[in-house]
Order: C-alpha cells, then sequence, then structure tokens
C-alpha cells in the first residue's frame, strides 16, 4: 500500500466537484438548492517533495501529536449566478448524500398536502483520507483515528434570486 499524502488543494478540488456535479444536475424546478458549503479540514504542514512546506490533509492512519494538527475552516455562499466547471474529482459519497436529502425532500410532499414548505435542509459528513491518497466518507471502507477526519456541511435553501 503506498502512502500518497494529500494535499488540502486536493481535498477542496474532491468536493468542489461534487457540488459542481449536483450544480449542473439542478433543474429550474428544483425546490432547495445547495446554499451554503463548509469544509474543515485537520491538517499538518511538513516539507513537500519540492523540498518546500505544503500543507497536508490528515490521513486515516497518520502519526502526529495534536499539536501538529491545525484546522481550516472554509465556507462559501451561493450566488445567484453560477458558473462551475465540470470535474472528475467528483465523489460518489457527497453526491448520494445529497441524492439522500433530495428524497427525504420530495417523500414529504408527496405524501400529501400539509400546512408546509422546504425552510432548508443540511448534510454534514465527515471524510477520510487514506494512506493511498484516496478520499472516503468516514466509516465506510474507511477506519479513521479519532479525531483524523474532515467535516464538510453542505446547506441546502431555496435558490438565490437573480439580480438584474
Amino acid at each position: 500500500m503506498s502512502n500518497r499524502a494529500v494535499l488540502v488543494s486536493e481535498l477542496v478540488d474532491a468536493v468542489r466537484g461534487a457540488v459542481a456535479q449536483d450544480v449542473a444536475r439542478e433543474g429550474p424546478d428544483s425546490g432547495l438548492v445547495v446554499t451554503e458549503v463548509e469544509l474543515e479540514i485537520k491538517a499538518t504542514l511538513r516539507a513537500g517533495t519540492d523540498g518546500r512546506a505544503q500543507w497536508y490533509a490528515l490521513s486515516a492512519g497518520a502519526q502526529v501529536s495534536r499539536e501538529q494538527v491545525q484546522v481550516f475552516r472554509l465556507a462559501w455562499v451561493r450566488t445567484a449566478e453560477v458558473r462551475l466547471r465540470e470535474s472528475t474529482e467528483v465523489q460518489y459519497q457527497l453526491i448520494t448524500g445529497l441524492d439522500a436529502l433530495y428524497i427525504g425532500l420530495s417523500e414529504w410532499t408527496a405524501a400529501g398536502p400539509l400546512p408546509f414548505r422546504p425552510r432548508d435542509a443540511e448534510l454534514r459528513l465527515q471524510l477520510a483520507v487514506l494512506e493511498s491518497g484516496e478520499l472516503r466518507l468516514a466509516g465506510v471502507g474507511a477506519q479513521t483515528a479519532q479525531g483524523h477526519t474532515h467535516l464538510v456541511t453542505l446547506k441546502l435553501g431555496p435558490r438565490p434570486e437573480t439580480q438584474p
């Protein structure tokens, strides 16, 4: 098994790819859409292959002290105009999690009319970086030490109105 470290930028690209795929699937009549993305990454600073210091996402089998771990929290808010490009780094687990939210929202209204409208939804996933460099949902083929996971939060709400 290779021990390939994953740069923080690679982890961000993987999450971005999943969100891009979800945005591409949206139709004009989508009820709730992803409006916010939050990413919490546990990382360490160490020398890269070129000898320069770089930030690496903590991997599942990492042997590091608590003092070596730094936390990055990144957040994005959706604007009315979206221009996301296709990505080959799309992670299946994020898309299926969003699908589960969409199914739950649909089932609520499919059961019959009630005096409620959807307000928001949230998907929070613990991600693990395997020693091979693969990104996985924690607990699904990825056993990780406590504190070695990264948190992705996708918030769904009404589509932002287009500004004139």
